[in-house]
């Protein structure tokens, strides 16, 4: 699932979707690829896949825009950490194949901590942005119509 994701572009386009929702902010890049990466990681399930796809993507769209390279780097690897809580976790399936524990059980049971998870780094980087603005600087603000085309783009996945 991680390849057919990749391929058909998948992770680019929630990254794009995101950075057009809340770049403009300041450190809304690294937001971005956190929000990227907890899509990606609902569909491939593999926290390796989600840091090396988002990582392709957000890394050189937060150099382009100067970001601080240890936030760059940072925002993508905590990302791919919420492959691993994120339901289909193939960390949970294999557990729950060797243990005999409900697979579902295991992935309800994770969603609280996942998306704590996903608040905190998210918090974490909009702190760290606010202490030091050089740091995670803001990109072009969106109109309407470009969100709603970077929605779509990245609904196309889900719908097609």
């Amino acid at each position: 699932m991680a390849q057919v994701t990749f391929i058909s572009g998948f992770g680019a386009d929630l990254f794009k979707f995101a950075s057009k929702l809340i770049g403009h902010r300041r450190g809304g890049l690294a937001m971005a690829s956190i929000f990227g990466a907890t899509g990606f990681a609902a569909c491939s399930g593999s926290s390796f896949a989600t840091a090396a796809t988002v990582g392709l993507v957000a890394l050189p769209e937060m150099k382009k825009y100067g970001y601080d390279q240890r936030l760059a780097v940072g925002a993508v690897c905590a990302g791919g950490t919420v492959g691993s809580l994120i339901p289909p976790s193939t960390m949970f399936i294999v557990y729950a194949i060797l243990t005999g524990t409900s697979i579902g059980k295991l992935f309800a049971a994770s969603l609280i901590p996942a998306l704590l998870t996903i608040v905190s780094y998210m918090i974490t980087i909009w702190l760290l942005c606010l202490r030091n603005s050089r740091l995670g600087p803001p990109t072009d603000k969106c109109s309407a119509k470009e969100r709603f085309k970077a929605f779509g783009n990245a609904g196309k996945f889900f719908f097609s």
